[in-house]
């Protein structure tokens, strides 16, 4: 380490001095130089920048006045529409009103009109009402006078069906008789046709017994 510090001589320390102050000054140029083109860099960008500011601001300023006096001449056109408008509802409103007062008029000549009718039907109910009750009496008198008609009819009729009912009950008991009659005959010739099939019986076997023996006689 001793031989290293003194092999350090002033002349190398010089040396070495030299060779720094040699690369700052270097890299402080170069540092300057750098500085330098930045900022003129950083120049040239404001320009630019300013100069796209100042066309944007009159293309700005352009599209504004543009839209103003479309702003202006759509507030004309409105203007007059709104003008037109209200003279379209003037005029229909004096239109509604005619009608209005028109209308108005007839319902009030409808209204005359149907009192009247009223009146008319109400005078013609009355009438209608008076001869239906008058009516109504008239049919009550002769229904009751028609009931009691009908109902001397009726006693009467009642009467004479029933002396008939008699009558027809007394011919039904002659029948009646004459079907006993009849009955007590059928059972006589009943009995004589039981009496002769008897004989016919008892003839037959003896016709029978001689043609078999060819003997007359008892048997």
């Amino acid at each position: 380490m001793e031989t290293m510090r003194e092999a350090w001589t002033d002349e190398r320390l010089d040396d070495l001095n030299s060779k720094v102050d040699h690369g700052f000054d270097r890299v402080e140029t170069e540092i300057r130089s750098q500085r330098h083109e930045f900022k003129s860099d950083i120049a040239a960008l404001r320009a630019e920048m300013n100069a796209r500011f100042d066309q944007a601001k009159r293309d700005a300023n352009a599209q504004a006045a543009e839209v103003n006096a479309r702003f202006d001449q759509l507030n004309v056109e409105a203007s007059a529409r709104a003008a037109e408008v209200n003279a379209r509802f003037d005029h229909v409103n004096v239109e509604a009103t005619a009608r209005a007062a028109d209308v108005s008029a007839r319902f009030d000549q409808l209204s005359v009109a149907a009192s009247a009718r009223e009146a008319e039907v109400s005078a013609r109910l009355d009438q209608l009402n008076a001869a239906a009750t008058a009516r109504a009496a008239d049919v009550n008198a002769r229904f009751d006078s028609t009931a009691v008609d009908v109902n001397a009819r009726f006693d009467s009729t009642a009467v004479d069906v029933n002396a008939r009912f008699d009558r027809v009950d007394a011919r039904f008991d002659k029948v009646d008789e004459r079907f006993a009659h009849v009955e007590a005959r059928f059972d006589a010739l009943n009995a004589r046709f039981d009496s002769l099939n008897r004989t016919l019986l008892g003839f037959a076997v003896a016709v029978i017994f001689i043609l078999l023996t060819g003997k007359l006689g008892p048997f």
